[in-house]
């Protein structure tokens, strides 16, 4: 899940584990895991999970689930969700208005 969190007086987005509720620290660390085989322009939920034994909790609890199971790194997500936005880095410190 994204939430936002106050770091040293600034609002940061950061992503937090949707099983053990913990702040995944770098995008390499965590990975999304959504349903499968969906129809064109349907859309899906993803949850974000510690790349480790969340990762693995998370795919057992949605084995019975039809088309559950796909799973990108977090890294490739935040790629493709810029790409999506057409976001391109800002130039300047985003705390500057």
């Amino acid at each position: 899940m994204l939430v936002l969190e106050i770091k040293e007086g600034k609002s940061c987005p950061v992503f937090v584990c949707d099983v053990c509720k913990e702040v995944i620290p770098s995008a390499r660390q965590g990975v999304a895991v959504y349903k499968e085989n969906i129809g064109q322009g349907e859309l899906r939920t993803f949850y974000t999970v510690c790349a480790r034994e969340c990762h693995e909790l998370m795919e057992t609890h949605f084995e019975n689930e039809n088309n559950w199971g796909g799973w990108q790194p977090l890294e490739y997500v935040m790629h493709w969700l810029c790409e999506n936005m057409k976001f391109k880095p800002l130039k300047r410190d985003p705390y500057e208005i």
